[in-house]
């Protein structure tokens, strides 16, 4: 029996032992939320901006220690992620940012959703893959020094500024 790419993308981040999806569903992930909405093993929690699912996921990296995971569909529901994406970039917080993208066959029409989303996430990642259907913008980022480590450097820099 054949499964569909976003039943195999749930498996995976199953298998990786993802617990929780901040996202807004809408737009071509919905495939992917239909497969979501069936899991046992990760749960979706929902928000009411994209930039809430990015912050989110951000937060809930730093407090658990695990990865963070957010969604939103194509185009400007994909901008939205940006912020917490690059909070989460700069602080070396582990997060994988999950987008929709229009179809092959919008592209080119001007409309609002049609927004090179590799592009836009390229700067803040350490890795963009690209799915079948999807632009899947992605990063993983190892997480920081021990808090010993990060309280030792905090007071080297301390030292150094003569306080």
């Amino acid at each position: 029996m054949a499964i569909s790419g976003a039943e195999v993308f749930l498996r995976v981040l199953e298998d990786e032992e993802v617990e929780y999806i901040f996202g807004l569903p809408g737009g071509p992930p919905i495939s992917f939320y239909d497969c979501l909405s069936k899991s046992k093993k990760i749960k979706h929690i929902l928000v009411r901006h994209e930039s809430c699912a990015s912050f989110m996921a951000d937060a809930y990296a730093k407090s658990s220690g695990k990865v963070g995971v957010c969604l939103a569909t194509a185009g400007p529901g994909a901008s939205n992620l940006v912020i917490g994406v690059a909070t989460a970039f700069t602080d070396h917080i582990p997060m994988v940012a999950i987008t929709g993208q229009i179809s092959t066959q919008y592209e080119r029409r001007n409309l609002h959703d049609e927004i090179d989303l590799v592009e836009l996430f390229q700067a803040l990642m350490s890795n963009v893959q690209l799915g079948i259907g999807y632009a899947i913008p992605c990063t993983y980022i190892p997480k920081p020094h021990s808090t010993d480590s990060i309280a030792k450097d905090k007071n080297k820099d301390e030292g150094d500024r003569g306080d």
